[in-house]
């Protein structure tokens, strides 16, 4: 009887200890209006970890931001101290969240960071993302080194349908612009 119940507990322990959670990892780039990746990465969480998480979520993270290259370690070193640091990614909806980053200046708006201004990356929201902090930065992606300072700026491209809608929008306007000057009213 012992000998089957301890024989029990032991592949209970043994089940708990070789069951564990999935990890998700989530590739990412940022390209600029010439299509070129101008930073780009990975990073993983935790399957059950739900709503936006942030660096402290990670089990691994990576990018290459114009040449340079950082990892989870740097992130969580520059943690504190009035330095821009921030990571937001909204698991169910699978996209960064912009956020304005207080640092050693003024907040930012950002939706990655990792910097002392000094060293360090920051991406700020990309076109038609929110803008916290007011800064319009649109998708200013900058890598920070000790001898350079590079940034890129990412342009977005508007799709078919959207000029379809503002060519459709302006030829609306053009026509009821065109109805009233014919029946004799002004146009304000």
């Amino acid at each position: 009887m012992i000998y089957k119940l301890s024989l029990a507990v032991i592949s209970l322990l043994f089940s708990i200890g070789t069951t564990s959670a999935s990890t998700i990892t989530n590739n990412f780039s940022f390209f600029n209006s010439s299509n070129v990746v101008i930073a780009g990465g990975s990073f993983s969480y935790d399957s059950a970890a739900t709503g936006v998480i942030g660096y402290s979520d990670l089990e691994t993270f990576s990018i290459n931001v114009l040449g340079q290259s950082y990892d989870l370690i740097f992130a969580k070193g520059l943690a504190g101290a009035d330095n821009y640091v921030y990571f937001g990614f909204d698991t169910a909806l699978h996209t960064f969240v912009p956020f304005a980053v207080e640092g050693y200046d003024i907040p930012v708006s950002g939706i990655l960071a990792a910097t002392n201004g000094w060293e360090g990356f920051f991406i700020a929201p990309l076109p038609g993302q929110a803008d916290p902090a007011g800064t319009i930065s649109d998708g200013k992606v900058t890598a920070y080194d000790p001898f350079t300072s590079d940034y890129a700026i990412t342009v977005s491209i508007p799709e078919p349908s959207t000029w379809a809608m503002m060519l459709l929008g302006f030829a609306g306007i053009g026509g009821l612009v065109y109805r009233r000057r014919r029946n004799g009213y002004a146009v304000a």
